[in-house]
């Protein structure tokens, strides 16, 4: 951050005439969303040694923190009268005093956005000076300028040299630019990281898919298990306790050498061994295809990812699509269908016939289920809890149905109810009378 470009930021915003502060909210760790007159939303990146103030066109989606130095902004600075924003000892420090009405007299707050590098913070203030709290608290181990609250706030040590003038053509059209060029960069970012693990996770897929066994070579490993199991029968009389290669005759009278991939105490095991494994071999030649089933579908879905990923515009939707996992119990099994979290909320989803079935078996009759209207797509469950279903995560619930049914843009209806109301006919199919729909638009 210049200080010359923080100085006709700073004109410019109070070139704006602001009347009211309506709150001001932390979106992500380190980013303020101060929103004035209930329109205008100013955006304080406070990064070390690369903050940033910008404007956005498009809305932001602010996290939940409870933290003391949000409680504070909330109870300080929620509809409050903006007194004046302005610089700081003519350093690069924008101060925002603002004052709130209360049943027996005004009061007077500030916070001061510091744009200091390594120490960049943001610190609130009483009319004193005081500090209340703030974002970063600092020791006094780390810099002689302790930031706690209690304390009163040091000026920032003035730096020892001019700042140069860097004029701008137009500050709004600046402060848009900016939030365009960190967003480009953030997601480029973003998605490179995400595009690596899942690349990673789809060839360790991929590479289980190609060493799985055809069914003929398991039941023919089964008969090899079986003919030595009485190979070993028919010479247990020759066959010492520990050895670990054995030099036998089979039923033909041909000599054959059989290597052991452990000593056994007593031979009668070597052939329940020998017995056991070819019973394995075949059971797992049976059920191959299920195993090839569900390889096939998890290579499908991260492929799906990979190109929903691709193609995002932004943070945001890349979060929806790989929300943070909570762990699942060791004793679970794990199910058919996919599940994400958003904001605590359970959102399942199934992609395929024997997925969905799962899922409306699984499911209670208050979770919320969605479907495309009059035509095939993916099973999307919001498990309910009995609660109330913001309109925020029926949204991003009817958006995943959307992502993982179609890949061509266009306006989708989506119906959703509840899972009571769902009738489940032959296979996956259903009936459903009682719905709500919601239209989803999804883009090139």
């Amino acid at each position: 951050m210049f200080y010359s470009h923080l100085v006709q930021i700073v004109t410019f915003l109070n070139q704006q005439a602001f009347k009211t502060l309506h709150h001001i909210r932390r979106c992500d760790d380190n980013l303020l969303m101060l929103t004035f007159d209930r329109t205008f939303h100013l955006f304080i990146d406070m990064q070390k040694s690369n903050s940033a103030i910008y404007l956005r066109e498009d809305e932001a989606v602010c996290k939940s923190y409870q933290a003391a130095f949000d409680t504070v902004l909330s109870k300080r600075f929620n509809r409050t009268q903006v007194r004046s924003i302005e610089i700081v000892n003519e350093d690069k420090v924008m101060r925002l005093e603002v004052v709130s009405r209360g049943a027996y007299k005004e009061q007077l707050w500030r916070i001061d956005f510091e744009f200091t590098g390594k120490y960049t913070n943001a610190v609130i203030t009483d009319a004193e000076g005081t500090i209340i709290e703030a974002l970063r608290h600092i020791d006094s181990k780390n810099s002689s300028r302790e930031i706690r609250p209690g304390n009163k706030l040091a000026p920032v040590p003035k730096a020892d040299f001019a700042f140069k003038e860097y004029p701008l053509d137009d500050v709004k059209s600046y402060l848009l630019d900016v939030y365009n060029k960190r967003h480009s960069a953030a997601l480029d970012e973003l998605k490179k990281v995400k595009l690596g693990q899942l690349k990673k996770q789809l060839k360790r897929y991929e590479k289980s898919r190609r060493s799985l066994e055809t069914p003929r070579a398991l039941e023919e490993k089964a008969e090899t298990y079986n003919n030595r199991a009485q190979v070993v029968l028919a010479n247990l009389y020759q066959i010492k306790p520990y050895e670990t290669t054995l030099h036998l005759y089979d039923f033909e009278g041909n000599p054959i050498d059989i290597i052991l991939e452990r000593a056994f105490s007593q031979p009668s095991r070597i052939a329940d061994d020998f017995f056991a494994k070819a019973k394995k071999a075949k059971q797992k030649a049976k059920h191959l295809h299920i195993e090839e089933e569900n390889l096939d579908n998890r290579i499908s879905f991260v492929k799906q990812l990979i190109a929903l990923i691709e193609r995002a515009k932004s943070k945001e939707a890349i979060e929806q699509l790989l929300p943070k996992q909570k762990k699942q119990s060791k004793k679970e099994k794990p199910k058919p269908y996919e599940t994400f979290w958003f904001d605590n909320y359970k959102i399942l989803l199934g992609r395929h016939a024997k997925a969905n079935q799962a899922l409306l078996s699984d499911c209670k009759a208050n979770d919320l289920w969605f479907h495309f209207k009059d035509r095939p797509s993916a099973h999307v469950v919001i498990v309910s809890d009995r609660q109330k279903i913001p309109e925020e995560i029926i949204k991003k619930a009817a958006r995943l149905c959307v992502d993982f049914s179609v890949d061509v843009p266009g306006r989708y209806s989506i119906d959703y109810t509840k899972r009571k109301e769902v009738h489940l006919q032959e296979g996956s199919n259903v009936l459903y009378y009682k719905y709500e729909t919601i239209i989803i638009e999804k883009d090139a």
